[in-house]
């Protein structure tokens, strides 16, 4: 699996067992996010169909609104199942590997620990990523049907976000490294009993999250400068006499669009974070 090799190797060794789960998962999650991607369209023709008399239109987005409810409870179900059941073979599979390393049992605590961030990944953050996918890029073609130009400015705001982004996960790097540092000390520092190294520990690690809070601070601020002039670029098109549906339609993809952006900091720093928990369990 391609896909995963971003993972540790032991991750990767229990996950073939889970692959049709993963994949009927991951298949109700596509479908969600499509379903939410179209609502915009979907209530926008709406909007149009109903001024111009068409009441049947209304089961338009009766229909759209019932798939999403349906998928995303299935998914939701799903979720605790697949996942759980995953972590419980991962953890297994690291305690054991560690052990035949003679790894110290301090060590192998906050490994189990850090091991349970892939599985958020898996369970959060690629749901999250699926819906910033579909709020970027979905967002983007959507808008492709209202305005080229409103559709081209978009691409360019998220090149330069891109660009931003690429900076923002080199700066974090140096301190995810020290904080994990830190969490594989804690455990040792603590059956040490001596209070002035437990300060000097939990100090280290508040100074390394907030080096790493500044920094997506920073980002945040540079790319909002792009997007406020994308949401004043909408709303001047939007004043040209387009159809009030056509109107809503536009600005919810552009929400969309901006919403999905503010998300990829935070998926930047997950990945730097693991990255680093990836060397200290291969």
């Amino acid at each position: 699996m391609q896909l995963f090799s971003f993972f540790p190797a032991g991750f990767r060794q229990v996950l073939p067992a889970h692959r049709g789960r993963l994949i009927f998962v991951y298949a109700l999650l596509i479908a969600e996010n499509i379903l939410n991607l179209i609502m915009g369209w979907v209530m926008g023709y709406t909007i149009n169909a109903l001024a111009a008399g068409n009441i049947a239109a209304i089961w338009l987005i009766i229909a759209q609104l019932l798939g999403y409810l349906v998928t995303g409870t299935l998914r939701r179900y799903a979720d605790t199942r697949v996942y759980s059941a995953i972590y419980t073979d991962f953890v297994n599979h690291t305690i054991a590997e560690q052990l035949k390393r003679h790894t110290p049992v301090s060590l192998i605590s906050a490994r189990v620990h850090l091991s349970r961030e892939y599985i958020e990944l898996l369970e959060k953050d690629m749901a999250s990523l699926a819906g910033m996918f579909f709020n970027v890029a979905g967002a983007a073609v959507m808008l492709l049907g209202y305005s080229f130009r409103l559709f081209a400015v978009s691409l360019l705001v998220l090149g330069l976000c891109l660009l931003i982004l690429r900076r923002y996960g080199r700066v974090i790097g140096k301190p995810n490294n020290s904080y994990n540092n830190l969490q594989e000390q804690q455990v040792d520092v603590l059956i040490a009993g001596k209070m002035t190294a437990v300060k000097r520990l939990f100090r280290l690690m508040r100074l390394h999250q907030i080096r790493i809070s500044d920094a997506g601070a920073a980002a945040f601020l540079a790319m909002e400068i792009f997007l406020f002039g994308l949401i004043a670029y909408a709303v001047w098109l939007a004043t040209g006499g387009m159809p009030a549906g056509d109107v809503f339609g536009m600005l919810n993809y552009i929400l969309s669009f901006v919403t999905g952006i503010y998300s990829l900091p935070l998926f930047a720093e997950r990945i730097s974070r693991l990255k680093d928990i990836r060397a200290r369990l291969d």
